[in-house]
């Protein structure tokens, strides 16, 4: 007799929770690789607006001479973080609200997704904003991370945060 032939192994659809979650680890795998291999532009770009003298170029160069390659990324770890927070924060926060939307409305026309797309980018702020606090300054200061974290905790730090900023409105 002839063999009988083994039954199709059919491939479900995945889940729009799994889809909607390699999504966000996909932006924020790229994000991270990008600002990764950016970075040094990023870094000479920093110094710059701090007020270093000379070209870009310049800039790089005497900081490759100074502290080599490794100088070129210092923070770029961090800022590698603060991209994979922000692109997850983003694509996570506009797939739930889409989803949520869409529930109640139907599919979003343009508008809308301007709109939830507006909203999304709102929700890595407050994790993501501190880590650039952080780059800032291992960038224009060259310190490690951990001397850039112990500052940020000391009292001296905060006294200058608070004198940074703006005073309260006075009541007329």
């Amino acid at each position: 007799p002839a063999p009988t032939p083994a039954p199709a192994i059919m491939a479900a659809a995945p889940s729009a929770a799994f889809v909607a979650f390699a999504e966000c680890i996909s932006g924020g795998v790229g994000g991270w690789f990008s600002s990764f291999v950016l970075f040094p532009l990023d870094v000479v770009k920093t110094r710059m607006q701090a007020g270093e003298e000379g070209s870009a170029l310049e800039v790089g160069w005497r900081l490759y001479q100074k502290s080599g390659a490794t100088g070129l990324w210092k923070g770029g770890n961090a800022r590698g973080l603060q991209s994979l927070i922000e692109k997850v924060g983003y694509f996570y926060a506009y797939a739930l609200m889409q989803t949520l939307i869409e529930r109640r409305r139907g599919p979003m026309g343009v508008g809308l997704q301007l709109v939830v797309g507006y909203f999304a980018n709102w929700v890595h702020m407050p994790v993501s904003m501190p880590f650039d606090t952080v780059v800032i300054r291992m960038t224009t200061t060259g310190r490690s991370l951990g001397s850039v974290l112990a500052e940020a905790n000391s009292r001296p730090f905060r006294d200058l945060c608070a004198r940074d900023r703006p005073p309260p409105p006075r009541a007329p």
